[in-house]
């Protein structure tokens, strides 16, 4: 009786600790292919663009009439920063917060580095 008394405890404890697992997302990585949309000031974001977030900190950006600039990228525990000389020659800059393990980016852009002119989100593409 004693045993059976033991082995039904031994088995309590086990599956408690069973039960308290949680289900964890795995982690997104920064690298690799972002598709998202950007706009000006307060406005909806409706302009699509993309990253191609590669290592050594190199940035492929594509617009939506298909331009493709390259650029730099650095992420900083969660913050992410990133900048590209475009069209017209003028640098674009990109300040934002990524959460890895919802796989999203979203934060503001502009023309110089306090990213002041619109916001941007991004979903990582699987």
């Amino acid at each position: 009786m004693k045993l059976l008394k033991i082995s039904f405890i031994a088995l309590f404890i086990v599956s408690s600790f069973a039960a308290c697992k949680k289900d964890k997302k795995p982690v997104v990585s920064i690298e690799g292919k972002w598709t998202g949309k950007g706009g000006l000031a307060n406005a909806v974001p409706g302009q699509v663009f993309s990253f191609n977030i590669k290592p050594n900190e190199v940035l492929e950006v594509t617009l939506a009439d298909g331009s493709v600039y390259t650029g730099k990228w650095k992420l900083d525990g969660t913050n992410f920063t990133a900048n590209y000389i475009g069209g017209l020659n003028l640098t674009s800059y990109y300040k934002g917060t990524l959460d890895n393990k919802a796989g999203k980016l979203n934060g503001t852009w502009g023309t110089n580095p306090e990213a002041n002119f619109g916001t941007w989100y991004m979903d990582k593409v699987k």
